[in-house]
């Protein structure tokens, strides 16, 4: 089980791209991007770490579906 009080959260929007994000970082700096894009309403996920805690990928991938669904 990961302790959620080690990791920071950060939602935001790019109105270029026409998308809704959260954005989760740590200790050691940023770690993974969910993107809503408004256009389709499709959901990516963009991380720059190779290895990534299973069971913080899914409770960001569930938080972003809770804090961007139907926004935009």
């Amino acid at each position: 089980m990961i302790d959620l009080q080690d990791y920071d959260v950060l939602m935001g929007s790019d109105v270029v791209n026409d998308t809704m994000y959260i954005e989760v970082s740590g200790k050691q700096g940023y770690l993974l991007t969910v993107v809503r894009s408004d256009a389709d309403g499709t959901m990516t996920l963009h991380s720059g770490e190779s290895e990534l805690p299973v069971e913080l990928v899914e409770w960001a991938i569930a938080e972003a579906r809770r804090r961007l669904a139907g926004r935009g």
